[in-house]
């Protein structure tokens, strides 16, 4: 009995481990050099030297602003993004770095130079991305809005997520969703406009 048991532990426990896994497959990494060969890596620089420190200081604020509107971009190309960025950052294999650089440019797992195919894993790119649940249809959002037309102007607001619980649509503001994002975001700018003396 005990060692029934304990196999049935570690049979779950494997499942786990498999189902956790962000990543399953991978293209392969020479079409990954090809595609990043496409594009030519260019440094942006500046002489700021004639700047008050102020606001150098300013543009610093500024630029951990735009950081976190990256992030808030890529949750919402694909909210398994972020796993999906670590696995590849951790892995040990000798040319990772260059799923990672293309990664980072594609902002996912979908090749924007190849008609959006997957070249992490093998899950087609939603037509509402990380807007909308996956398996909603536009049918169903359309029906939905007929049938609860109070809810029409935040379901059809540019600025709103929706999301599915049980047989249930509902739409969530982004200054609700991804709220912690935002609200770093503002504290950075109200930092930076403190300092501004225009």
């Amino acid at each position: 009995m005990k060692i029934a048991i304990l196999s049935l532990i570690l049979c779950m426990a494997f499942v786990t481990m498999c189902t956790e896994q962000p990543i399953v497959e991978k293209a392969p990494v020479d079409h990954i050099k090809q595609q990043l060969g496409k594009m030519a890596p260019v440094t942006l620089t500046a002489d700021l030297s004639y700047l008050p420190a102020e606001e150098v200081h300013v543009i610093k604020l500024l630029v951990k602003a735009s950081q976190i509107m990256d992030e808030l971009f890529m949750l919402q190309v694909n909210e398994q993004n972020p796993d999906i960025l670590k696995s590849l950052k951790s892995s040990t294999e000798p040319d990772a770095q260059a799923y990672v650089d293309f990664f980072k440019m594609m902002f996912g797992p979908w090749d924007r130079l190849d008609e959006d195919r997957p070249f992490i894993n093998s899950k087609p790119k939603p037509a509402g991305v990380a807007f909308y649940p996956e398996d909603m249809t536009a049918e169903e959002f359309h029906n939905w809005i007929a049938n609860h037309p109070e809810e029409q102007t935040l379901f059809e607001s540019n600025f709103s997520v929706i999301r599915r619980k049980g047989e249930k649509l509902y739409a969530i503001s982004y200054s609700e969703y991804y709220k912690d994002r935002l609200t770093k975001a503002a504290d950075l700018l109200k930092q930076a406009s403190k300092l501004t003396s225009d």
